[in-house]
């Protein structure tokens, strides 16, 4: 479930891709298992997955040499702590 009046309408692509992430996942529960900006456990999986889903869709139009990890941070107000995972991803697309 989303909050559509979520006060960052900008990260509601994040939240939604981590929501989803978590059925592909195959976690079970109905609250938190951690914290969002977790990167360890199921909330953890959960981040890495949401940004597997959309490095894709943001970088579809983008060429390789106008890729920027910081924009994409900002656009979608993903915690900076998974910059790293942001940035592996990035490579493996453009790879």
């Amino acid at each position: 479930m989303l909050n559509s009046n979520w006060y960052q309408r900008n990260a509601l692509p994040m939240h939604a891709a981590h929501e989803i992430s978590h059925i592909l996942n195959g976690d079970e529960g109905v609250l938190y298992y951690r914290n969002y900006y977790s990167k360890a456990g199921a909330e953890g999986a959960a981040n890495r997955s949401a940004i597997k889903i959309l490095v894709p869709l943001y970088f579809a139009d983008v060429e390789p040499e106008d890729a920027s990890s910081v924009q994409f941070v900002d656009a979608l107000c993903i915690p900076g702590n998974l910059q790293d995972w942001i940035e592996e991803e990035i490579r493996r697309f453009y790879a």
